[in-house]
């Protein structure tokens, strides 16, 4: 892998995520004023920018806040029973820009990250849904993009992007970066380029908006909820250039001390 441009790695003045248009979601677990909690637990997590919240009433099921988690930044931590979810929260699917900064614990298979959930409530049997996933773990791949989508006269999921095979022992923070345009989807893991699957057809937006697990038909499935700490993530409204991309992932690597 070749080395990032230096110049590429110099501290970003004055920069800032709204600076890009499109901005509609931003879950910052470093803004402690951004979360409720309910001791140490997290009832809601409240984006920066368009006024969304994701709740969470059941006490078992919530994450935890963990306090000076790294450069003195707090994170949630998912346990592999929690999530948050905000039922009315329309994400953009196609085009669409994701950024996440995670820190997986254990693998669980397929675990859902930033999931955009369709009117049926299937994110992965339906149009209209998205979910960018954890591990694969039976093929080594540390992230996947899979989306409902029309094939013919079927409705399935298609798996439209990973990331290169990471090995059993690739875990710790990362950066994912995920780009969708309505024809090609491209994923990236700590400023490397995955591998894409562009026979795939996705459009709209999502009903609904979860964090840290995973539908399955029309509930929020106990197989694949995150294990690990979720430390900040952002959502597009459009597809960046490579550029931009690469400005993000700097900005992001520096606040959470993950190496591109």
């Amino acid at each position: 892998m070749c080395p990032m441009n230096p110049r590429l790695l110099r501290p970003l003045s004055g920069f800032s995520p709204r600076q890009f248009a499109g901005l509609q979601l931003w879950l910052d677990g470093s803004n402690q004023s951004t979360v409720t909690l309910n001791g140490t637990t997290v009832s809601e997590w409240r984006s920066k920018v368009g006024g969304i919240a994701l709740t969470q009433g059941t006490a078992a099921a919530q994450p935890t806040l963990t306090a000076n988690y790294v450069n003195g930044r707090s994170a949630l931590t998912f346990d592999g029973g929690d999530f948050l979810y905000a039922a009315s929260a329309a994400l953009a699917i196609a085009p669409s820009t994701s950024f996440l900064v995670i820190d997986e614990t254990t693998a669980v298979n397929f675990s859902g990250l930033l999931v955009g959930t369709p009117a049926s409530g299937s994110d992965f049997s339906s149009t209209g849904g998205f979910v960018t996933t954890g591990r694969d773990t039976g093929n080594a791949v540390g992230n996947t993009i899979l989306r409902g989508s029309n094939v013919g006269a079927a409705v399935s999921a298609e798996l439209v992007a990973n990331s290169l095979s990471l090995g059993a022992s690739a875990y710790g923070r990362r950066l994912v970066s995920v780009l969708v345009t309505e024809s090609t989807a491209s994923l990236r893991v700590g400023g490397v380029q995955g591998q894409n699957d562009s026979a795939h057809t996705v459009s709209g937006s999502s009903t609904g908006t979860l964090v840290g697990g995973r539908f399955l038909s029309g509930a929020v499935s106990a197989s694949f909820r995150f294990n690990g700490r979720i430390c900040e993530i952002l959502h597009y409204s459009r597809s960046f250039s490579l550029a931009e991309t690469q400005a993000m992932e700097r900005w992001l690597a520096q606040r959470w001390g993950v190496t591109l």
